[in-house]
C-alpha cells in the first residue's frame, strides 16, 4: 500500500512538472526559484539566500487570486479546458509550497550556522 502511494505522489509531482514547462508564467516562476536555489550552493551566497527566497514566496503569495484571476481570463471553452485550468492553478500552488518549503529549510540552516559555526554548516560539502 506505502508502495502505491509514493507511486502516486510521484505521478503527481510529475503531472505538475509538465504543467509548468507548457505554461510560460508557471516556467517564469519556476526558472527564477531555481535560480535562487542553484545560487545558494555558491561560496558566500548562503546568508543571503534566505532572504531572497523569503522576498520570492512573498511575491507569489501577495496576491493569491491574481494566477487564478489569469486562469480565469485564459478559460475560454475552446482554448483552455477546465481540466487544464486546475492543473495549471495546482501547478501554480505547487510552486508556493516548494518556494516556502525551501525558505524554510535555509531558514532553520541560517540558525543553526549562527548558533553552531563550523566549518561543515557554514560550507555544506557538495552532494554526491
Amino acid at each position: 500500500m506505502e508502495h502505491a502511494r509514493s507511486r502516486l505522489a510521484r505521478e503527481t509531482q510529475r503531472t505538475r512538472v509538465e504543467t509548468v514547462l507548457v505554461c510560460p508564467l508557471l516556467a517564469k516562476q519556476a526558472s527564477r526559484l531555481l535560480e535562487l536555489l542553484e545560487s545558494g550552493r555558491r561560496p558566500g551566497v548562503r546568508g543571503q539566500l534566505e532572504s531572497e527566497l523569503g522576498r520570492f514566496c512573498d511575491d507569489l503569495g501577495r496576491d493569491p487570486g491574481a494566477y487564478r484571476e489569469s486562469i480565469g481570463h485564459q478559460f475560454v471553452p475552446d482554448s483552455l479546458s477546465t481540466a487544464e485550468a486546475l492543473r495549471r492553478i495546482d501547478a501554480y500552488r505547487w510552486i508556493e509550497r516548494v518556494a516556502h518549503h525551501s525558505w524554510r529549510i535555509e531558514h532553520h540552516l541560517a540558525q543553526l550556522r549562527h548558533a553552531l559555526p563550523t566549518r561543515l554548516i557554514a560550507e555544506p560539502p557538495e552532494p554526491d
